[in-house]
């Protein structure tokens, strides 16, 4: 853009010219310096200083004195400001703009301009830039486990325009008054967008990248190599990432409609399975249960004490118990197993997970129902950070799982279709299962139909049983009662240890 300054007096220099008036600008769009600005024209032009700022609006001038008009020499008494401008759009609307210098804008210690007018710029639309962010395995970064690596893609979507001079700041999440849970390992950032990507470790880890072009169309990649620093005393922290798209910046203003954002998780290396085999028992037949710790970091884990007690959550834990010690053993060698209340849990310690490995407690229990006919389900909790190491900062995971105690009599039932339309026969099928070591006889099962429906006999609807049980008792029922009361002759013992009949 040139600027000029022009005295019709062929005897007098105007001295102090000056003024003070920025480019135009709106929230959205505007016009900036893009290079250095400089006052040329008439040699006689001097004392001026003319000051800009690249990838500002402002334009001022102080001081310039502009000499007199010569008669027939073209050009003579006209200073010029010569200032590279661009357009700049954050959304990518277009519009028109204008920069004006009216009649007294000018001022000198002669006085005001006389004249001046606009010029105006047509500022053509372009589609905003995208970008997005991601981490590899999940977003899950193990405490002194595998490197993870995160991959920033940046999109210039429009067709004409090239972009330059992106920049923006990566930082990254913090949590637990520990600063970020997360950072580079300092490997040197690659990916395909050039530039410069500076890497800040510690608790204020972030990513800096700067000096990015991108060709219309185009799209490029930051690809960083990450590890976790810390899980915030939590097995797992999750947290978001977010790259604020106003501190996304272009030499051409253009910059995303949203966050670059994606989940971070800061884990634990310190895993824990549990379960029970089989998941549904007899009363007061010995079986087991499996607790395994999984180190998923690359050096091994001395465990300096884990306690599961009790082994059967209240108000159950007289209902289970480990006979003795010698009934808990550990796939790693060097650990002491203990009982706890007596049976009712145990502990183990002293012992190491090795690096990328893991440790199974086996432990041999009895289980009995709380009375007579009453199947339950005990569940067996293990508390985060109930596994512990000497390893400050490392939290074991919650697990729980559940087992079914049966002394005698379980009790199934099934129907098909599941759902059927009002006057369509449903068959359902009752399974009664016998967990004690005596075969039982003329067991009664009564069943209470639902939603008014009624008992069919007849045909293809008539009820059956297994040969094996005998001959189905109806003890009078009828087809059209809304209820059956039926007699097993004969129930068989189970045939195995967890293996009802």
């Amino acid at each position: 853009m040139r600027i000029t300054l022009s005295n019709n007096n062929i005897a007098t220099s105007l001295t102090g010219v000056n003024f003070t008036k920025a480019l135009p600008t709106t929230a959205t769009n505007g016009l900036i310096v893009n290079g250095a600005s400089a006052i040329n024209g008439d040699p006689g032009c001097t004392g001026g200083t003319l000051t800009t700022s690249v990838g500002a609006s402002g334009v001022s001038l102080v001081g310039l004195t502009v000499p007199p008009r010569q008669l027939g020499v073209p050009g003579s008494g006209e200073c010029y400001l010569d200032i590279p401008i661009a357009a700049f759009s954050i959304d990518g609307s277009g519009g028109s703009l204008a920069y004006s210098l009216n009649a007294g804008e000018v001022d000198s210690d002669q006085g005001t301009n006389a004249t001046g007018g606009p010029q105006a710029y047509t500022l053509r639309p372009s589609t905003r830039p995208t970008w997005s962010k991601s981490f590899s395995a999940n977003n899950i970064h193990v405490l002194g486990g595998a490197n993870r690596t995160m991959t920033i893609t940046v999109t210039n979507n429009d067709s004409n325009v090239p972009l330059s001079g992106i920049a923006f700041t990566d930082v990254f999440p913090t949590a637990g008054g520990q600063g970020a849970t997360i950072e580079p390992t300092g490997t040197p950032a690659g990916g395909t967008c050039g530039g410069t990507t500076l890497l800040t470790q510690g608790p204020a880890a972030q990513v800096q990248v700067s000096g990015v072009s991108l060709a219309p169309a185009s799209s490029c990649t930051i690809t960083v190599e990450t590890r976790a620093r810390h899980s915030a005393g939590v097995y797992n922290n999750t947290t978001t990432n977010s790259i604020p798209a106003t501190g996304f910046t272009s030499d051409q203003g253009l910059r995303p409609s949203a966050n670059a954002n994606s989940q971070v998780q800061a884990r634990s290396p310190l895993a824990v399975g549990k379960s029970f085999s089989p998941g549904i028992v007899a009363s007061g037949q010995p079986n087991t249960f499996t607790v395994t710790l999984t180190n998923s970091g690359f050096t091994p884990l001395p465990i300096t004490n884990f306690t599961d007690n009790p082994i059967a959550a209240a108000p159950n834990q007289a209902n289970m118990s480990i006979a003795n010690a010698g009934d808990i053993s550990n796939s790693c060698a060097g650990g002491i197993e203990t009982l706890e209340s007596g049976g009712q849990g145990f502990s183990v310690g002293g012992f190491s997970i090795p690096a990328s490995g893991n440790c199974v407690i086996t432990v041999t229990y009895t289980a009995i129902t709380p009375g007579a006919d009453q199947p339950s389900t005990y569940t067996n909790s293990i508390g985060q950070g109930d596994v512990q190491t000497s390893i400050p900062g490392i939290v074991s995971q919650a697990r729980s799982a559940t087992v079914l105690v049966a002394d005698r009599l379980r009790v199934l039932k099934s129907a098909t279709p599941a759902n059927a339309a009002a006057g369509d026969p449903v068959r359902y099928t009752v399974t009664v299962q016998n967990y004690s070591a005596s075969v039982l006889n003329n067991v009664s099962v009564l069943d209470v139909l639902p939603n008014g429906a009624t008992f069919l006999t007849g045909g293809a609807f008539a009820p059956t049983l297994t040969p094996a049980c005998g001959t189905l008792g109806l003890n009078g029922a009828v087809q059209g009662d809304s209820s059956v009361n039926f007699t097993i002759p004969t129930q068989p013992a189970r045939t195995g240890t967890n293996t009802p009949g």
